[in-house]
């Protein structure tokens, strides 16, 4: 269970094929995780919000009409795109930000590896 291994270690070790391609505190690991978050965004309209604000939504994807992912890069890049959009009239349904959880983080270390 990955709650109980991020509860209980304080160091960890990833393994591919019998390389060790991860070792360190587990607050490095945390920091991979986060430095792989992404925030989603759902508005009524994807593409009029990646019009009006070409710079705060430049390396957003698509996902869907009412929904845009984009890499997370802090708190106050939240705050800034919630307060652009809010100027720029356009509605937030949600905007959430979201981290691999320790499988996934796991598997592209593997994959990066491999």
């Amino acid at each position: 269970d990955q709650t109980e291994a991020l509860t209980m270690a304080t160091r960890v070790g990833v393994l591919q094929q019998g390389r060790l391609v991860f070792q360190g505190e587990l607050g490095t690991l945390q920091q991979v995780l986060a430095a792989r978050g992404q925030l989603l965004l759902h508005t009524h309209c994807a593409a009029t919000c990646r019009q009006l604000l070409p710079a705060h939504l430049a390396d957003a994807v698509q996902t869907a009409p009412d929904t845009l992912t984009l890499p997370f890069h802090s708190p106050e890049h939240t705050a800034a795109l919630a307060a652009a959009l809010v100027a720029a009239g356009q509605p937030i349904f949600g905007l959430h930000h979201t981290t691999p959880s320790l499988e996934e983080t796991f598997l592209h270390l593997t994959e990066a590896a491999g």
